[in-house]
């Protein structure tokens, strides 16, 4: 009888071991921050796509922040184009818009005119990851509504 590993044993017990020390060196909190920044490219995804609507349409596109109860901050939106539902959204955990850093209206409703321009006439949304405190600020600016994120 021969002693030692063959190279099949050999193999799996190297890539376990790889899978272990991967696990261990990524940090996990770049998962959340990964969540922010989709939920930020999906917000200013779905205003432009409100603005669109309501100018290419003609009608006015409502967009609706949707408010926590315990936090009061907002965890998601809705859009609505007249009385038609047209997306409902909720972030992932851990991740809000500031109310109290936001300067969006206390209604909580921003609307895409059917000249492009957004009422009112400009506001900035703070989206916060509570788990890092890692900040991302989305500006609607007055006139036919640039949509920047900072």
């Amino acid at each position: 009888m021969k002693k030692g590993f063959t190279l099949l044993e050999f193999t799996l017990s190297i890539s376990i071991m790889l899978l272990v020390f991967s696990g261990l060196v990524f940090p996990f909190k770049n998962y959340s921050n990964i969540f922010l920044g989709y939920s930020k490219n999906m917000l200013i995804s779905d205003l432009k796509l409100s603005k669109i609507m309501a100018y290419s349409k003609g009608v006015e596109v409502t967009f609706a922040f949707i408010k926590d109860d315990k936090s009061n901050d907002y965890i998601g939106y809705n859009v609505s184009q007249g009385l038609k539902f047209v997306k409902k959204t909720y972030f992932p955990k851990d991740i809000i818009i500031s109310k109290s850093l936001s300067t969006i209206p206390t209604s909580g409703l921003l609307t895409f005119n059917s000249n492009g321009s957004v009422s009112p006439y400009a506001c900035t949304i703070v989206l916060i990851n509570k788990k890092t405190n890692t900040i991302k600020k989305i500006t609607l600016t007055i006139g036919f509504t640039r949509i920047t994120d900072k």
